[in-house]
């Protein structure tokens, strides 16, 4: 692997046909096990949840796998025990580095 995320990681993402933003709603974790929820959209319209789960060894990603799903109201009965959850503040990527050693 080159990089923190490794070439096939980021050529994938690279030559990806559709034009992506990413939203960061949270990140947690320590050592070499990393979760981030996140909100992607695609070409401006379309935007699904995800999550994902980074594995790191040696300072570098060894390991991504991405949950997606669509957002969705929770049902009336489950609705009373529902909170919502404030987005996570925007941390740069050498506080997150910082954070992972």
């Amino acid at each position: 692997m080159s990089g923190s995320l490794g070439w096939p990681t980021c050529a994938m993402r690279e030559a990806y046909p559709s034009r992506l933003a990413l939203r960061t709603e949270r990140i947690r974790g320590s050592g070499d096990l990393w979760v981030a929820e996140n909100v992607i959209t695609y070409d401006g319209t379309t935007s699904m949840h995800t999550v994902n789960v980074m594995e790191f060894h040696d300072g570098k990603m060894a390991r991504e796998t991405i949950y997606f799903g669509d957002p969705w109201e929770p049902l009336a009965w489950w609705a009373q025990s529902v909170a919502l959850v404030e987005p996570a503040t925007v941390r740069n990527a050498q506080e997150f580095a910082d954070s992972a050693s």
